[in-house]
This record gives structure tokens, sequence and C-alpha cells, in this order.
């Protein structure tokens, strides 16, 4: 009977955050949203792993630059990419040695604060898509306006068994759906693209 709990634990999936998105408004209101404040920020967050680094020397009040010295997970912010404030760049990782470690996830933080209060999405903590699904999505709309291309193709098709196919393009333009695009596509975009080193 252990045995079974074990195994359920075991295979057992971990909570899928990656169309999840959190904000803390009360917090917001309180508090400037800073490169300095942003990580206090994030660790209420849902995306927060409460077992890293970070907290160990918060815990143990201990100099933060020690967080170089430790080994296992850690959260960094990332101000070589997000060099303005309008967003902030937020890395998981995995550290192995003082020099060495492994990015296992990335997360920004909206900080779009217009004058005279808080913006619609400042605050908002969003998962950064990996290169995968990214890819995925950009395949998709892809075929989707092949498909498109050529329903309007063999919809201007004739064939006549006397002579060869004729195509009989109407005047006007073909008018081809827009495929459904998440909001924060672009902001995805521009994310992935400014943290990717050539």
């Amino acid at each position: 009977m252990a045995s079974e709990s074990k195994d359920e634990k075991s295979t057992e999936k971990k909570k899928d955050l990656s169309a999840v998105t959190w904000r803390w408004v009360a917090w917001l209101e309180k508090f400037p949203l800073n490169r300095n404040t942003v990580l206090d920020y994030f660790k209420f967050s849902d995306f927060y792993d409460r077992t890293c680094n970070n907290e160990l020397i918060i815990q143990q009040n201990v100099d933060p630059a020690k967080i170089k010295t430790l080994t296992g997970i850690e959260y960094e912010l990332d101000a070589d990419i997000a060099k303005d404030d309008s967003y902030y760049l937020l890395r998981k990782q995995h550290r192995d040695s003082p020099r060495s470690v492994r990015v296992l996830s990335w997360y920004y933080v909206v900080n779009d604060e217009q004058p005279g209060g808080t913006g619609p999405l400042r605050g908002t903590v969003f998962p950064l898509p990996d290169l995968h699904a990214v890819l995925r999505m950009n395949l998709t709309t892809s075929m989707f306006y092949v498909n498109s291309a050529f329903k309007e193709l063999s919809e201007a098709a004739k064939y006549n068994p006397a002579r060869p196919y004729t195509w009989d393009f109407p005047d006007h333009k073909p008018t081809i759906s827009q495929p459904q695009r998440n909001i924060y596509s672009n902001l995805v975009d521009d994310v992935l693209f400014k943290s990717m080193k050539f």
C-alpha cells in the first residue's frame, strides 16, 4: 500500500503553469515596483520555489552576495537583457558551482506604469514560453496561412478537358481571416528575441 502511494507521487505530474499569470494589486498599491523590489514581489507568486537559495539567504540573514557560493535553485534578475524598466526578466536557475548555472525557466514582470496611476498589466508575472512552444505557435500560424492560400487557389482553378487548367482570380483581394493571437504574443516575441544571444 505504501509503495502504491509512492508510485502515485512519482507519476504525478507537476502543475502546468505555462498559461498562468499572477498579479497582486494590494502589494503594488503599497510598494514601488522597480529593479530593487521585483524579486520581493515575485516571491509571493505561484512560480516561486520556496525552497530556493534566495529564501535560505533571507532566513539565515546572510549577505545576499553569498548566494553565488551556494548550489541549488535560485532566482536572479537579468539586468543585461531588460535594460529599460518597462519589464523585468527573471531567471530560475540551478547553480552547480560559483561559475556554472543552468537556466531552468524565465519569467517576466510587466511594469507599464502609466502617468496618474497603475497600468492595466503593471505587476503581471508571465512565464516565458520555451522554444518548443514558440516554434509550435509560429508553425501553426504559418500553416494557417498556407492552408488559406491553397484554399483560395483551389477555388480559382478551373479545369476543362479540352485545354489545361485556367485560373479565374477574382478582382477583389481574397479575405483571409486572421488566426487567433494571444494579446501578449508581441511582448513574448520581443523578450525572446532580446534573450537570444547570437
